[in-house]
């Protein structure tokens, strides 16, 4: 049976529930903190390939600590943080803290036992999260601008503004869709993906790129997990 290791991910900092002790160790968000809780928990497990460390994503502050944890292979999974809600509140555990959360999240993977999460995402892939991700922000900000145009029909200065603006928006986003074609080319695991989709009718590169960058268990995984994953198997 594994053994897991809840970590409350902060911005800054960490909290983990040391289940022998139960007690929480607080760590800093990054490689000295990382390392203090390796050599931790080698003082008291001998294997640590019989641990999962298990956190929830907080919006990308777990970012560094999913990457160590695959450097370095130790296991580890995640869970959505309203299914830990819900299943505190089913324990009546209503208060909340980082050394509450912790070990919260410790009894919510042992009771429900939890698998380790197979993570697909390489290093690529997470660049090409960002880049589409940029350039979401860019078009979002560009759309404003051209309402914001519309309105500002009389007023010539208000208007020389704006224009400038979106001419400059143009070109960050000609820069980023330059960066993301030149990246689906050069990873030979991304370009094979990108390629086999492209060459289904009405796909491009737009719905290519996010399908690679949003769902990396295409390709790794069984198609019909792969469908029930995505939401498209029927369930009665």
């Amino acid at each position: 049976m594994a053994t897991y290791i809840g970590i409350d991910v902060g911005k800054k900092s960490m909290q983990v529930y040391l289940p022998w002790i139960d007690k929480s160790l607080d760590i800093t968000n990054n490689e000295a903190g990382f390392t203090k809780l390796v050599n931790k928990l080698t003082k008291h497990y001998e294997q640590l390939a019989d641990l999962i460390i298990v956190f929830e994503p907080t919006g990308g502050y777990e970012k560094p600590l999913r990457e160590f944890l695959k450097s370095n292979q130790i296991n580890f999974t995640t869970v959505h943080p309203n299914k830990v809600r819900n299943y505190a509140r089913a324990k009546g555990w209503l208060a909340k803290t980082d050394k509450i959360d912790s070990k919260l999240l410790f009894d919510y993977a042992t009771v429900f036992s939890l698998p380790i999460k197979q993570d697909y995402n390489t290093e690529s892939q997470q660049k090409l999260h960002s880049l589409i991700k940029r350039r979401e922000q860019l078009i979002l900000i560009k759309n404003q601008e051209i309402a914001r145009l519309d309105k500002a029909a009389n007023d010539t200065f208000i208007k020389k503004s704006l224009e400038e603006v979106l001419s400059c928006l143009e070109k960050q986003l000609t820069a980023i869709e330059n960066v993301i074609k030149e990246l689906c080319e050069n990873d030979v695991e991304i370009k094979s993906k990108f390629d086999r989709l492209t060459a289904i009718p009405g796909v491009g590169i737009v719905l290519a790129t996010t399908v690679v960058c949003e769902v990396p268990e295409i390709g790794n995984i069984d198609f019909r997990k792969l469908t029930s994953l995505v939401g498209l198997a029927p369930f009665a």
